[in-house]
């Protein structure tokens, strides 16, 4: 499930990327939309509080927060990079984790915008620190125990903005 939505008073589009329940097949999913990965991205229109300026040039960060996620971790950044989406900034937000999630994390960091590794106050504050040091038009949030199923999911929801600029939902 891709859901987006606008901050009020923030003049950006965010995005919250909620991928559990569809990887695994779980969920009922509306007919219409922009169809991915045997799933689908739908648009809503609603009334904008703040607009982007431009909608065919958005900039995407995608914020990965995680605690102890050396299992996982790998596929999960993986699939961020292999985006084929030009202009994503990727944030990786670590809570001072025990495991190995760091060493892998500092095999990507050439090709990762920011990472942050600090302990927080559990998965929230987290993602809101990923948030504030975002920059894009668009945020989104992928869990550090999934990961996009292909290489156009980012380019897919960049492509929804595109062809609904009134929308400021996609889920």
């Amino acid at each position: 499930c891709v859901l987006c939505f606008l901050w009020e008073g923030r003049p950006r589009r965010e995005l919250l990327l909620v991928l559990d329940g569809l990887l695994r097949g779980e969920g009922a999913a509306p007919t219409g939309g922009v169809r991915i990965w045997a799933k689908t991205i739908w648009c809503a229109s609603m009334t904008v509080t703040a607009a982007v300026d431009k909608v065919e040039n958005l900039k995407i960060s995608i914020v990965t927060v995680c605690y102890n996620s050396a299992a996982t971790i790998r596929d999960t950044i993986e699939s961020v990079l292999a985006q084929t989406y030009p202009d994503i900034e990727y944030i990786v937000v670590d809570g001072a984790s025990r495991d190995a999630t760091m060493a892998i994390v500092n095999e990507y960091k050439g090709r990762i915008a920011k990472v942050i590794s600090e302990p927080d106050k559990g998965i929230y504050d987290a993602m809101n620190k990923g948030v504030q040091a975002a920059t894009g038009d668009v945020i989104g949030i992928l869990n550090s125990d999934d990961f996009y199923e292909t290489e156009q999911v980012i380019a897919d929801v960049a492509g929804c903005f595109q062809q609904h600029p009134d929308s400021e939902l996609v889920f």
